[in-house]
This record gives C-alpha cells, structure tokens and sequence, in this order.
C-alpha cells in the first residue's frame, strides 16, 4: 500500500505576510503616491510573497522589511492576459488573450528608479517582454480603477509552455516542504 504524504503545512508568518500584501488597499492619494515617481510593475510570480519582494527591492533587508514591501503592493487584476507556466521550470508567466481570461497578481508602486531596476533584474529574460498594460485595481473606498503598469509578458514560443495553474499558496507548500526536508536531512 502506498503512503500518502500529508500535504506540508504553510508557516503561518508566511501566510500573515502574504494576507497582509493581498487586504493592503491604497487611497488615493496613496495610489498617486506610489504610481507618480516610477512606473509601477504588475506582478504575477514569486514577487507576490513578500518576503521575495522585500529581498529584491533591498537585498540588505531584514525580515522587519517584510512588512513594509508588502506595503509597496496592492491586489490587482490583469485583463486580456492568462497565467500559464513555463514546461522547462514550471515558473509562471502571461501571455495574451483575446478572450477576458484574467490574471490576479499585485501592483507593486511606490518604487525608486533603483527598486524598479531590481525588479527588472529579478524578471527579465531573453524570453519576456516588458509592456505597459493596464491593471485594475480597488481603492481603500472601494472603487475600481485602472492604473498603467509594467508587466513581464511572454514572447517566445508557446510549445514552451503548460497550461497548467501556478499558486503562489501551492509554491509556499513546496517551500515548506523543501525546508522540512532540509531540515530533516540535517538531523
């Protein structure tokens, strides 16, 4: 009879984070503040975790600086677009539709130009092209706007690709279960 593994457990300093990133809704002088400086970047990858995020914006960061980069995003949507991942890495990327296929991801604002290049370091490849696009986003009040962002969209070959979904709570499971192994192994 084969064993089930039970599925490992998120640690739940890593899901506080990740709800704090997910309910943080800007005000409007906020979004102005955080869209004016830099163009903002939609992200649909490990940047959504904000510890992720935290290390690429500031490399020298502490885990203190957790919740402050997840200060720097607000839940967004990403129309015309569908997640898919790539079959090499099984990394998530975009690629256009022309159907209302929907991508949920962050908007990442209120970024130094030497914040935004670091974004661009940690995403950009030979394989991905920046675009301005715009994403939806929801006002503190509870509005719904639209603000122009810069996404990372796929443009090489799509038989490099799965249509397979990409979760950013199924990556901190593996996450988790990598660090259990780990830790297991030095036992």
């Amino acid at each position: 009879m084969a064993s089930t593994r039970p599925r490992p457990r998120i640690h739940q300093e890593d899901l506080r984070l990740y709800s704090l990133a997910l309910n943080n809704k800007w005000t409007k002088q906020e979004i102005y503040r955080n869209i004016s400086s830099e163009t903002p970047f939609f992200v649909y990858d490990s940047l959504l975790l904000p510890w992720v995020l935290a290390t690429v914006l500031d490399p020298n960061r502490t885990t203190q600086g957790f919740e402050e980069a997840a200060r720097h995003a607000t839940r967004a949507t990403l129309h015309k677009h569908f997640r898919v991942v790539i079959s090499l890495d099984q990394t998530p990327t975009v690629v256009k539709s022309k159907s209302e296929a929907t991508v949920d991801g962050m908007l990442v604002g209120g970024l130094t130009a030497e914040m935004a290049a670091r974004i661009d370091g940690y995403t950009r490849s030979g394989q991905l092209r920046k675009e301005l696009e715009e994403v939806e986003i929801e006002t503190s009040q509870g509005e719904k706007i639209y603000v122009a962002a810069y996404v990372y969209v796929w443009k090489a070959s799509t038989k490099l690709l799965e249509a397979k979904d990409w979760s950013p709570l199924e990556y901190m499971r593996i996450a988790a279960d990598h660090n259990n192994s780990r830790s297991m192994d030095s036992s």
